[in-house]
């Protein structure tokens, strides 16, 4: 159960009703920082991996005959068959189309990888950039390289739900690098269990060896397991969440671990049900205003 005489030492909480209150009250409205929207550096060296390729097919731009030109470059320059996959938004080099949709049997599998093509495979290559309308976009833009940077562009908003699983994590490294410091303590992001016992040695819960953690502290007594999260809104995933981390809280109870759980969000404010059970069965739980009032330092330094 939460440890409500650490928490009223900083904060202005009688019991345990009055705490969750407060850590409600209290949660951020988003987590999204400036970096949160694009990745530049990681666009910027996609496009650049694909530097010569893009410029080998972006001789086509502009040109009357898309196709002829695509054939003629294929044959010269099969390496460049590798961009075309990037110009319909796609990373794999390697996929299977399917042809007959209605018939629902018959694919076309297509390799963009390859060094050498024989004429059947470049017909084929060229048939798909007809049909997924790729030489009808050569004939319309000004430049292939501005093009594909854009799709990278897009194609990074996918990673924004990681970039918000790890805000929080990204938040409080700063302040954990110092208190591990002054405790003499290591610390691992983003492992699995496996890897402490592995690397370092460490007796792990048996139940979560094969189980990922987001930071592990750890030094000649204490071994602390920090999970971070943020919820925009409710739903089932909160619920879910909730459940686990109390097995978690347990496993490493039994094996003379610390759990230190740090989520933030508004979806919270609509499964109070949830956290509250989660307050009794944990020890520890922080939200970002919690961290910055010393409840995190606090805890660090008493277990």
């Amino acid at each position: 159960m939460a440890r409500i005489e650490t928490y009223a030492a900083l904060l202005d909480v009688r019991d345990l009703r009055s705490l969750v209150d407060l850590f409600i009250a209290t949660l951020v409205e988003t987590n999204r920082t400036y970096d949160f929207f694009v990745d530049w550096e990681k666009v910027r060296n996609n496009v650049n991996a694909l530097k010569v390729e893009v410029g080998i097919l972006g001789s086509i731009v502009g040109t009357k005959d898309p196709i002829a030109e695509l054939r003629l470059i294929l044959k010269r320059y099969p390496e460049a068959a590798k961009a075309i996959p990037i110009l319909v938004a796609v990373r794999e080099q390697q996929f299977k189309v399917l042809e007959d949709a209605e018939a629902g049997s018959k694919y076309a599998d297509f390799h963009f990888g390859k060094t050498t093509y024989t004429d059947a495979e470049i017909e084929a290559l060229v048939r798909f950039c007809s049909c997924a309308g790729i030489t009808s976009l050569l004939t319309s833009l000004n430049t292939l390289r501005d093009y594909v940077f854009g799709v990278e562009v897009g194609l990074d908003s996918n990673a924004r739900k990681n970039r918000s699983g790890t805000a929080m994590e990204r938040v409080m490294y700063p302040l954990l690098e110092s208190l591990a410091k002054e405790r003499n303590l290591k610390i691992v992001s983003q492992k699995k269990f496996s890897h402490l016992q592995q690397e370092y040695g460490l007796k792990v819960p048996p139940a979560l060896k094969n189980r990922r953690f987001d930071l592990v502290l750890f030094g000649e007594r204490d071994n602390i397991n920090i999970e971070t999260n943020f919820y925009g809104g409710g739903g089932s995933k909160p619920e879910e969440i909730v459940e686990s981390y109390i097995t978690r809280n347990n496993e490493l109870h039994r094996s003379n671990w610390k759990f230190i759980w740090v989520t933030e969000g508004q979806g919270w404010r609509s499964m109070r049900n949830q956290i509250e059970r989660a307050f009794e069965e944990i020890d520890y739980i922080l939200n970002i205003e919690f961290i910055h009032r010393g409840l995190l330092a606090t805890i660090l330094k008493s277990i």
